[in-house]
C-alpha cells in the first residue's frame, strides 16, 4: 500500500487510528531499509512482521481489496472469515507457503482463486464441513431419495400389473363375495328345521336322527367349498 492510498483510507478516521496507521506504515519502510542494508534472517522476519501488521490494520478498515482483487493476505483472511469459513492467520500464511493459495505475479490475490481455495481446503463454521463435503452429502441424499422414489414407482407398477393380470382382486369385490357366501349359507341352514322337522318327529332312533341332521347340515355347508357357485355377479 502506498502512502497516498493509506492517507485516503484513514482520512475520515479518529486521530488515534490515523496515528496508528502512520506508525505502521513508517515501520514497514524502516524495516525494509534495514533489511536492504543487512539481509539477515532476523531483519527479514522483522520486515515481514511489520508488513503483516500494516496489512491487518488496512484490512480492518476495509482496505486491501478493490473489486475482485485482494492486495494482501490480511484482506483475504478478513474476507474468508466474514464469509463463514474456519481459518486462522497462521493457517492462511502456511497455506500460501504450501501453494494451496497462489498470488498473482504482482502479489495480489484474485477473488476467484480465493473462493476456489476456500471451497477446496476450508470448512464452514456452521456445518464444520468443507463446501465440497457438504455438496457430496447433498448429492448422496438426492441419490438416496431418488432410489427410494424409484422403488416406490416399481412396486406401484408391479401392483398395477398384478391387478390387470387378475392376480389381485379389489377389496370390495372380495368382501362382497364373502358376504354373499355367508348369506347363502345362513339361508340354507335356516331352512333345515322346516324341511326335516316332520321327518325327525317320526323317528325314534337316535342314530337315525343324527344321520339326518348331519346330512342336511353337510348339504347346506357344501357350497362353501365352491363359492363361485353362489357369488352373485
Amino acid at each position: 500500500m502506498t502512502k497516498d492510498e493509506l492517507e485516503i483510507l484513514i482520512s475520515d478516521k479518529p486521530s488515534d487510528v490515523k496515528s496508528r496507521g502512520v506508525i505502521l506504515f513508517n515501520a514497514v519502510n524502516a524495516t525494509q531499509l534495514t533489511y536492504n542494508a543487512d539481509r539477515s534472517v532476523a531483519n527479514l522476519r522483522n520486515m515481514d512482521a511489520a508488513r503483516e501488521s500494516l496489512d491487518k490494520f488496512v484490512a480492518e478498515l476495509g482496505g486491501g481489496v478493490s473489486g475482485d482483487t485482494f492486495y494482501n493476505l490480511a484482506a483475504v483472511l478478513q474476507y474468508l472469515q466474514q464469509s463463514g469459513y474456519k481459518i486462522k492467520k497462521s493457517n492462511l500464511y502456511q497455506h500460501r507457503k504450501d501453494g494451496k493459495i497462489i498470488p498473482e505475479s504482482n502479489g495480489t490475490f484474485n477473488r476467484r482463486v480465493v473462493d476456489k481455495y476456500a471451497r477446496t481446503f476450508l470448512k464452514q463454521i456452521a456445518t464444520g464441513k468443507r463446501v465440497t463435503e457438504a455438496s457430496d452429502d447433498m448429492q448422496r441424499d438426492i441419490l438416496e431419495q431418488t432410489k427410494k422414489l424409484n422403488e416406490i414407482k416399481i412396486k406401484r407398477e408391479e401392483r398395477r400389473n398384478a391387478v390387470e393380470e387378475k392376480k389381485y382382486l379389489p377389496a370390495k369385490d372380495v368382501l362382497d363375495a364373502v358376504f354373499t357366501a355367508a348369506r347363502h349359507t345362513r339361508d340354507a341352514i335356516m331352512t333345515v328345521p322346516e324341511r326335516i322337522s316332520a321327518l325327525l318327529a317320526g323317528e325314534s332312533d337316535e342314530n337315525k336322527v343324527r344321520e339326518i341332521l348331519t346330512n342336511e347340515l353337510r348339504h347346506a355347508l357344501e357350497k362353501l367349498d365352491k363359492p363361485e357357485a353362489i357369488i352373485e355377479r
